[in-house]
């Protein structure tokens, strides 16, 4: 077989993305690499030519084997025409060139977002994008100032207004997303009691509400009864924001006084008896 003084390995890792990394390795044994030696990683254009290649790494090295570190450039369209070699300063070398599959870049999502829950509330978190086992969240920014939690889905029940980010990967492609939770506070709901008397009107009032549903139907925040007859509790369903509280009124029924007077005709100044 002929000698090849440098060939070009092939690249894994794979599917590549514009701005992903990747380790591009190279073969020289047989060759004596100077001192001062650079290897270089070239892109070609998407047909597959070398007429202007792309430098995409170096590496300063004497050993006839090894990796070059090299980025994709971030603004290269997807094609599956590209290709990639490794070349030497000293002695200068054109290696052989491996092709390389330049993919659309994934789009990180997750749902829901944004999201307002009532405080209290879980909230299930779903990215999509990313390969399965290849999702890390953080709080904050970019990059990561606290822990990484490494998760294809997070539930969670927050007790405060909550960013999150999410980072996922399918190969060397990555993109991240941000996640906005709002958390709303659940409202004080106060509801009046009242006494009355059997047929006679009640009348309950609800505070501390958006809107307002009675077990009656009734979406006023005063709840009035026409015609009371025996004692009974009421509920009324308030909702503020994502939040729903249950509050109960009671209404105590007393039975209707009858009034008798058992002497009907008496004359100005006697004493009548009731």
């Amino acid at each position: 077989s002929s000698f090849t003084p440098l060939s070009t390995g092939v690249i894994s890792g794979g599917p590549f993305c514009a701005c992903s990394s990747i380790k591009v390795p190279y073969n020289g044994v047989g060759t004596t690499f100077l001192s001062g030696n650079i290897f270089t990683a070239e892109l070609s254009d998407i047909t597959g030519s070398f007429l202007s290649p792309i430098k995409i790494g170096t590496l300063t090295s004497t050993a006839d084997t090894g990796r070059v570190d090299a980025v994709i450039p971030c603004n290269i369209p997807p094609g599956t025409g590209y290709k990639i070699r490794v070349t030497s300063l000293k002695p200068v070398i054109m290696g052989t060139d491996v092709g390389i599959v330049i993919s659309s870049p994934i789009k990180v999502a997750v749902t829901p977002n944004p999201d307002t829950i009532c405080l209290g509330q879980k909230i299930v978190l779903k990215p999509t994008g990313g390969d399965p086992g290849k999702y890390e969240w953080w709080n904050g920014t970019i990059p990561p100032t606290g822990p990484v939690i490494k998760a294809d889905s997070l539930i969670l029940t927050p007790g405060k207004d909550t960013s999150l980010v999410v980072i996922g990967r399918k190969g060397s492609c990555f993109d991240n997303d941000t996640v906005k939770i709002k958390v709303d506070i659940p409202p004080v709901v106060k509801v009046t009691n009242d006494t009355t008397c059997v047929g006679l009107p009640a009348m309950l009032v609800a505070t501390g509400g958006g809107t307002y549903l009675w077990n009656t139907g009734s979406t006023n925040d005063t709840l009035i009864v026409p015609n009371q007859v025996k004692d009974t509790m009421y509920v009324v369903t308030v909702t503020k924001g994502h939040c729903t509280v249950k509050a109960t009124g009671y209404v105590k029924v007393f039975p209707t006084i009858i009034v008798s007077v058992n002497s009907p005709n008496i004359c100005e100044g006697q004493v009548a008896t009731l």
